[in-house]
């Protein structure tokens, strides 16, 4: 999102309260661009950037995955037929049921590879690398700090794209969850390979 005096550039990584933002910065007169539109890059001053615990990011990530590419196949099929027989919608309840080792050792072998909602939120950061930044990290007080930082008058009518106001997304989040704590071993699993993003978050952010 582009400031109106394009002065100011907030970069959008999925799961990074993407939405919310989008909203309430289109609200605010700001407007969708890629860097390469046309628009007058050499004004842009300031890279804003949103960081989001890894775990926690991962929780909904690789919920939207499954939400989006498993239990919707239709979602991403290619094919002029359409889905068959075999690739109707399942339920967050049926994808649970059928979980089993080889589908856990499938998703952690490519926990951060699965689509952009898993990535690295390093992947997300290469661009205008020469101008500064600002961060920002997604907790309890952010809302607070855009207000303030951004002038923006805080509403009540943005898009949260909230994972538990889904149920099917609120169901695979708390099972992860659960999951997680039931293995501590592949909570550091995330955590390993997440190391980036852990460093980056630690030395950009109070």
């Amino acid at each position: 999102m582009l400031s109106p005096d394009c002065t100011k550039f907030i970069i959008s990584i999925p799961k990074n309260a993407s939405s919310y933002i989008l909203d309430w910065s289109t609200k605010n007169s700001w407007s969708s661009a890629t860097v390469g539109d046309e628009c007058d890059w050499h004004l842009v001053q300031e890279v804003i950037v949103f960081l989001r615990d890894p775990v926690q990011r991962w929780l909904s990530g690789i919920s939207q995955y499954i939400s989006g590419h498993v239990l919707n196949v239709s979602n991403a099929y290619t094919s002029e037929t359409g889905p068959g027989l075999d690739d109707q919608f399942m339920s967050a309840e049926e994808f649970i049921k059928g979980y089993n080792p080889i589908v856990e050792r499938l998703l952690f072998d490519q926990l951060s590879e699965l689509d952009d909602h898993v990535w690295p939120q390093t992947r997300f950061l290469d661009v205008l690398p020469l101008i500064p930044r600002t961060h920002f990290v997604i907790d309890n007080k952010f809302t607070d700090r855009i207000s303030q930082y951004l002038k923006f008058k805080p509403r009540d009518d943005l898009d949260c794209n909230r994972g538990d106001s889904d149920l099917d997304m609120a169901k695979l989040q708390k099972f992860f969850q659960l999951r997680l704590n039931s293995r501590p071993e592949l909570i550091e699993r995330v955590q390993s390979r997440y190391r980036q993003d852990y460093e980056y978050i630690k030395h950009n952010t109070n």
